[in-house]
């Protein structure tokens, strides 16, 4: 216990040291905490979004940004397919569940997508108030989207054409909100869902009465109407491997894999990620050496009331172990505050950034046995460090120091 509490004393001897050491290996240790949070976070979120999705088809152009457009609802369509190709595509006996996407205006930066009822049923989504739609021009809302623009069962909205809000509306056309959907946490939180009808009679490109029956199941018909993509779910695994080509192949659409291009997507987020990783690696080994010179110095300062200790009883091992106390207090501070400043980080980041809160990113996101390594990994680098000094300690000649003092 006396041991402990001498070792206490150093920070007040030196606080000015101790706190520049604890502050590197709190900014190395919180930078990686919320890295690899970050990363983990996005991963499950697109890996939640993508889960089931075989395939999408849309038009011809980048595969990755089909992906994007279609299941992770962030990018622009490549374009638009024709109804009658979507249809012959979703009666193929590879295909389980064709999805039909109808994408390109929203509301107040949030997308309207047009589809069937089957696109919530994906997700496992569930009714927080009123009922899916069932008519043209009637809409049920993501939770977030009813939260953020505080809209309830009854609200007509004016959608706009596009994704940004105040650009070109469609005045003449309301949509009734009838539905709010509890939270998924997956993309459908931020969307607007209505009938593929509704998103054509938006667009004039067919005329219904509101009150006219929408379809729900399967794919709308019409002549020389299209949509933006549809969703597939394949009915065997041999799909996977024929139904692609073939689409490719023989018709003007595309087929994307959401599985492929979301790790095309991580490959290339994941250059800037490791970057700041080895960052941060160099903060915890600056750190390090921070600690090292603080109890090097330290130690010729106190070389006289090490000897006194000596002197008065106390063996080698306890002047060894009193430095190496006095670096693992720092570390241990260190690494506790540094876990608690990453996740604040991301905490805050998800408190202050649409983008980021909508990825669903959340401060308490617990990586577990990562974060116990990681501190694990700081404490012992910190220990390592005070090794030297605490073994300049050990071998110090008591007599020799006490009479050059």
């Amino acid at each position: 216990m006396k041991l402990i509490r001498l070792s206490f004393l150093y920070f007040r001897s030196r606080p000015l040291h101790v706190a520049l050491s604890m502050l590197l290996l709190m900014l190395g240790l919180s930078l990686m905490v919320s890295l690899l949070s970050i990363n983990e976070q996005m991963k499950a979120r697109l890996s939640a979004n993508a889960d089931g999705i075989g395939m999408v088809v849309s038009a011809k152009g980048s595969p990755l940004q089909a992906i994007l457009c279609s299941v992770f609802q962030v990018e622009f369509p490549t374009g638009n397919i024709d109804l009658a190709e979507a249809t012959a595509v979703s009666g193929h006996p590879l295909v389980k569940e064709a999805i039909p996407m109808a994408i390109g205006d929203s509301y107040q930066g949030y997308r309207l997508v047009g589809t069937n009822h089957a696109y919530p049923a994906h997700y496992n989504a569930e009714l927080d108030e009123g009922k899916l739609w069932t008519q043209v021009m009637e809409v049920t809302l993501g939770s977030r989207v009813a939260e953020k623009l505080g809209i309830t069962l009854g609200d007509e909205l004016i959608s706009d054409h596009g994704f940004a809000a105040g650009v070109e509306a469609h005045d003449e056309h309301a949509f009734t909100v009838v539905g709010i959907l509890e939270p998924t946490y997956t993309v459908l939180d931020d969307l607007i869902l209505t009938s593929v009808e509704s998103f054509w009679v938006s667009h004039d490109q067919i005329h219904m009465p509101d009150n006219a029956p929408a379809v729900t199941t399967g794919l709308p018909k019409g002549d020389s109407l299209q949509i933006t993509s549809l969703l597939i779910k394949y009915a065997s695994p041999l799909a996977a491997v024929q139904l692609p080509r073939l689409i490719n192949i023989n018709t003007n659409m595309m087929a994307a894999s959401p599985a492929y291009e979301s790790a095309r997507l991580f490959e290339r987020l994941g250059v800037g990620v490791d970057i700041l990783q080895a960052f941060a690696v160099l903060v915890l080994v600056v750190a390090a050496l921070s600690i090292f010179l603080s109890l090097f110095n330290a130690l010729k300062e106190r070389q006289y009331d090490l000897a006194m200790m000596r002197a008065m009883g106390a063996t080698r091992g306890k002047v060894f172990l009193l430095v190496i106390l006095e670096s693992l207090w720092i570390t241990l501070l260190g690494a506790l505050l540094g876990l608690l400043l990453g996740h604040s980080l991301v905490g805050g980041m998800a408190y202050t950034n649409e983008a980021a809160e909508r990825l669903g990113l959340s401060g308490t996101y617990w990586l577990g046995s990562t974060e116990v390594l990681l501190a694990a990994l700081s404490i012992t680098l910190g220990v390592v460090s005070a090794i030297y000094p605490a073994w300049k300690a050990y071998r110090m000649d008591i007599s020799d120091t006490l009479a050059e003092s």
